[in-house]
């Protein structure tokens, strides 16, 4: 099914940020037509932006102190991070990363975060 954009949904998508990138505007546009259903218009009210918002202080992560976090511990300390803001909801936790579903499950049992 062929769907359009309302005006107002368009200047919402072209105000934003997108520190993302085009992965998080890739995954806002398909949670968009999802949402909208088998309706043919996509509006405003589809569109959810920052699933993976910055506070005033920066993203909060759990990490070593002292030296500098290795990869691994920067993504144990992300996907921890996700899994609390998502409550445990693998499938969103996913989306946001820009991995399958299958990849957290395994990255759950390499951090034992399960």
């Amino acid at each position: 099914m062929k769907k359009s954009v309302t005006k107002e949904a368009m200047r919402k998508l072209i105000a934003y940020d997108w520190p993302g990138n085009v992965r998080e505007l890739k995954n806002v546009v398909e949670r968009a037509i999802i949402l909208s259903r088998d309706k043919k218009i996509i509006r405003s009210q589809h569109l959810t932006f920052g699933a993976c918002k910055q506070d005033s202080a920066g993203f909060q992560l759990d990490l070593p102190s002292g030296s500098s976090p290795t990869l691994e511990e920067l993504e144990a300390s992300y996907l921890k991070m996700l899994l609390e803001k998502h409550a445990g909801h693998r499938a969103t936790v996913a989306q946001v990363m820009g991995i399958s579903e299958r990849h957290v499950y395994r990255l759950i049992g390499k951090y034992d975060l399960g």
